[in-house]
């Protein structure tokens, strides 16, 4: 067996926040950063046809009966309002916060000890900041331009800045500079779902969705530095400040993250007032959507008046399944490692399915199953294989690493019930979770042992769990499905994905087909990906991994800092 190597955790966190340790994601700034490498982006009318200005579904007030009833001319002025909204909020949040900090780190006045590479970075950053400030405006201006509807807020007229500057204010001086570098290590620690998905919908203005783009961009290195910034600057806080600056960290994430009540009723009620012709104008049934209670799906955690404590009507949790329960349904354990894929938001028992707290999306049940599949990637064309091997070697494995109560999910299971069938023989209390694509393969997996197979219908490449919720992962040859369905990119991402759900102490095991056969390729010998790919990852990450190979598939053991030393088995065969 061929072991890869590992640093030990507690010299790598050590090194984490040593002065002389410094891994920069900026160093290429001048190559890629959008500042430099972007070119103005410009509005074209026929860009704008047959087009939206903003995701609808990010949007979801035009959603509701009285918006809808006052027709596409309204809803279509509300997706610009929320766009406005949010190029407002950049511009806002880069000058008036991201840049003030940044500015005091540039000239070494942050009161923080920082390697000189962070205070050189710090104006890269500076500069990135004002750009995007300086693009949000631009394209604001050339959609007003465009539409001619005019923006109805001001730049920095959000809730989540107006919070900022009241938590300051009632701050000793001491503390309001730590605590707005604070605000910005959680903004810049964020990704939206604006970043991440108005650059793939194909429905929004090309031109929106290269500016966001080019935002998204840079902000995966801003993320990168704003985390290291915490690692170094938490350490030298007085316990004082810590028992502070602790809680006010979790408040200013809940602020990021609650939708903007205030501005969805002001850009209600200012475009009503506007009048006929330019606002929502006279209602058709009674009452306007201002003055009506907010849907259930549109609050945040409180009631309409942001009082905590208040669950929306007819939503309750996920509800979990009695003891003995049929295989299929979801037990606690399982149910409580579920989120939403798309953001991984804890879900809600609807009459219809599950709904996620965050985004709001509602995904439902077929055929009997939770339908969680998601995947921001295309499909490619290809077909899947189906093999059944190495059963001895995966048994020999899973006797050495599955514990009781653990919760073991396996990608791409298929109808394969090697896993099951082989979790059932080893007779150890687990929970086995099976994400697969295709409903009929999980049913008749399921059906095919007699072993309780907690099914749900997702994508390997967007896992509807939680972080560090699996003891043990399992990718049965899952890598040439995920290749031969999304691609290079799709396998890049499930590593991604397994190493997000998978838990500090937990396993991971792959494997990949040592002769691949492929319609689209000439040679059927031919080796389409290997585990190489996976290796790779491992490594920059820093597990602890053995390889070795079986009958007709090579495997890969893995922890991110448990000791491996799989034994081989006399037994084995194949």
């Amino acid at each position: 067996m061929i072991a890869g190597g590992r640093m030990n955790r507690n010299h790598v966190l050590s090194q984490a926040v040593d002065a002389r340790f410094y891994e920069s994601k900026l160093k290429d700034w001048y190559e890629r950063s959008s500042i430099r490498t972007s070119p103005r982006r410009l509005l074209l009318k026929e860009d704008a046809e047959g087009k939206v200005y903003f995701p609808p579904d990010l949007v979801p007030i035009i959603g509701h009966r009285l918006v809808r009833d006052q027709g596409q001319d309204v809803a279509q002025r509300l997706i610009v309002q929320h766009l406005y909204a949010y190029l407002d909020f950049t511009a806002a949040l880069e000058h008036d916060v991201v840049n003030r900090v940044t500015q005091r780190i540039a000239q070494q006045r942050a009161g923080f000890e920082l390697p000189q590479a962070m205070v050189m970075d710090a104006y890269k950053i500076y500069c990135d900041e004002a750009y995007h400030a300086l693009f949000s405006a631009d394209i604001r201006e050339q959609i007003h331009a465009a539409t001619t509807v005019a923006p109805l807020g001001s730049m920095g007229d959000s809730t989540c800045l107006r919070r900022l500057q009241v938590v300051l204010a009632g701050l000793s001086p001491d503390l309001q500079w730590p605590a707005e570098v604070c605000f910005s290590i959680v903004s810049e620690t964020l990704i939206s779902a604006i970043l991440s998905r108005v650059p793939r919908d194909a429905r929004v203005v090309p031109t929106i969705r290269l500016v966001v783009a080019d935002h998204a961009r840079d902000e995966a290195r801003h993320h990168a530095y704003f985390a290291n910034l915490l690692e170094r600057a938490w350490p030298q806080l007085d316990a004082d400040r810590k028992a502070v600056l602790g809680p006010l960290l979790a408040d200013f994430v809940l602020v990021f993250l609650e939708p903007d009540l205030a501005a969805v009723r002001g850009h209600l009620l200012r475009d009503l007032s506007a009048g006929p012709g330019a606002g929502l104008g006279p209602p058709r049934r009674s009452g306007h959507p201002a003055s009506v209670r907010t849907p259930g799906h549109l609050r945040g955690p409180g009631d309409p008046c942001g009082l905590p404590g208040h669950r929306p009507p007819g939503l309750t949790p996920v509800p979990r399944s009695p003891a003995g329960a049929a295989p299929g349904r979801l037990e606690t354990a399982a149910g409580a490692v579920l989120c939403c894929p798309v953001d991984h938001g804890s879900l809600l028992r609807e009459p219809d399915g599950h709904r996620c707290r965050a985004c709001h999306r509602l995904f439902k049940e077929v055929d009997g199953l939770p339908d969680l599949a998601y995947s921001p990637l295309p499909d490619v064309d290809g077909h899947v294989p189906y093999l059944w091997s190495d059963v001895f070697h995966l048994e020999n494995i899973l006797r050495q690493l599955v514990r009781p109560q653990s919760v073991v999910l396996e990608v791409c299971s298929g109808p394969n019930i090697v896993v099951p069938l082989l979790l059932k023989r080893l007779d150890r209390a687990v929970t086995y979770l099976s994400i697969g694509i295709n409903s009929a393969h999980l049913l008749q997996q399921r059906q095919g042992v007699n072993f309780p197979v907690q099914s749900i219908r997702g994508d390997a490449t967007a896992l509807p769990l939680a972080a560090q919720s699996v003891d043990l992962y399992v990718g049965h040859h899952a890598i040439n499905d995920i290749w031969l369905t999304k691609g290079e990119a799709g396998v890049t991402r499930s590593y991604h994905e397994m190493h997000r759900v998978l838990k500090a102490d937990g396993y991971l095991v792959q494997s990949d087909c040592v002769l691949q056969h492929d319609s689209r390729v000439g040679d059927p010998s031919t080796k389409l990906i290997g585990l190489g790919s996976l290796a790779r990852f491992l490594d920059e990450r820093r597990y602890r991994w053995e390889q070795s190979s079986g009958g007709e598939l090579d495997w890969i053991v893995a922890s991110p800092t448990q000791s491996l030393r799989i034994e081989p088995s006399p037994d084995y065969s194949i």
